[in-house]
């Protein structure tokens, strides 16, 4: 039997050991790009559907300490436009400018 004395020290424990999961949960956060939850090149197979091409993209771009994603072609592109088409990768060589024309040749 637990008493109540080692049952409020046990839940202290329980409490700081998630408080600390927490703490470095929003640490990782800060490395994500903001916008890698709705991306579809992450989270579809409209852009692309090679997982291995994917996991370099989201370690090159997407979730990096050095904040790489603000070098991310599509997060550029968002910004720019509102949106970001599916043809852009985050290494595309094309300024939002460019893609923007592109986008209207092919799809307007």
């Amino acid at each position: 039997m637990i008493s109540v004395q080692n049952n409020n020290a046990l839940k202290q424990i329980t409490f700081a050991a998630l408080n600390t999961d927490i703490n470095i949960n929003a640490k990782m956060k800060d490395y994500y790009c903001p916008n890698f939850e709705g991306c579809q090149l992450l989270n579809t197979n409209q852009v692309i559907d090679d997982q291995k091409q994917k996991d370099i993209y989201r370690a090159e771009y997407c979730i990096n300490p050095e904040l790489t994603w603000k070098n991310c072609k599509r997060y550029q592109t968002r910004v720019a436009l509102n949106f970001c088409p599916d043809f852009v990768l985050p290494d595309t060589k094309l300024s939002p400018a460019e893609i923007m024309n592109k986008y209207d040749e092919e799809f307007i």
